[in-house]
């Protein structure tokens, strides 16, 4: 069985699993462990889907991956994975810091995509640095912290899927 007949079959139904238990479509999508075959953004927009984040195809800008569908793919970068911080928390933290600032430099109105895991960022060393790391974040006046859905309300102008479900916020 190929990789696109597996998530022809896979995919729709672990989003109907998905709204069963959360009680609310899910207006987006990343591919686990970023494996996007050529199948993916077809059953997303069969599926209803408003945005992905699984493709690098670029660093900081939204973009839509195919003139055939209207998918928005938030890019995800490799680099700016908790995954990095593992070993050695600070140095990847200053990396972050380091690339979050050229993109602020020099690309108005960019996407900074951070991946990270609860048993990765979840430490308590890595909770301490996450934190500081945010309030730079905080300290810049034009940055706006939000979920990739109000992203892709501000990059297209329309409402995606919304969820009517149970609400969490930090």
């Amino acid at each position: 069985m190929t990789a696109s007949v597996t998530s022809d079959a896979i995919l729709p139904s672990s989003f109907a699993c998905y709204d069963r238990v959360v009680g609310c479509r899910a207006a987006g999508f990343r591919a686990p462990e970023w494996a996007f075959t050529e199948a993916t953004l077809e059953i997303l927009e069969e599926t209803g889907f408003a945005w992905d984040s699984s493709l690098m195809g670029t660093e900081f800008e939204p973009y839509h991956p195919s003139d055939r569908f209207g998918v928005l793919e938030i890019p995800v970068l490799g680099y700016l994975d908790d995954w990095s911080c593992v070993a050695d928390h600070r140095p990847g933290f200053q990396w972050w810091r380091e690339i979050f600032d050229y993109a602020h430099q020099r690309v108005p109105g960019g996407v900074y995509t951070l991946t990270v895991h609860p048993q990765v960022i979840g430490r308590a060393h890595h909770i301490a640095a996450f934190e500081e790391f945010l309030r730079y974040l905080r300290g810049f006046g034009d940055v706006w912290c939000a979920t990739f859905s109000e992203i892709h309300r501000a990059c297209s102008g329309g409402t995606p899927v919304e969820c009517t479900g149970p609400k969490w916020r930090m």
